[in-house]
């Protein structure tokens, strides 16, 4: 969830918490820390007083989201049962629009 907020241009340690529910600060600096021993996210101090940090993706970083977005598509065409609710099978293209209207 980390990625996915990253590709929409979140970059904040604060708006990750804001937009991932359940996510604790603990966990999230986990998390940071493992992207960035992966070389998937590189950290910026932006700001010394007050200390602002960002968090980017890399170039490898962004070669990711093809793959998530593949996986995503296919658990929701192949695997409907276990990603949503009511069990009915979506492309990307509907929850896109879902997330549209509503």
């Amino acid at each position: 969830m980390i990625l996915r907020e990253m590709f929409r241009g979140v970059t904040q340690f604060n708006r990750f918490l804001e937009r991932i529910q359940g996510l604790t600060p603990k966990l999230l600096i986990n998390r940071l820390k493992e992207l960035q021993k992966s070389r998937i996210i590189t950290r910026k101090i932006v700001s010394e007083s007050p200390i602002r940090i960002e968090y980017h993706l890399t170039d490898l970083g962004k070669k990711l989201e093809p793959v998530l977005v593949a996986a995503g598509s296919f658990s929701m065409s192949s695997m409907p049962r276990e990603v949503f609710k009511d069990g009915k099978a979506r492309n990307p293209e509907e929850i896109i629009q879902m997330k549209l209207v509503t």
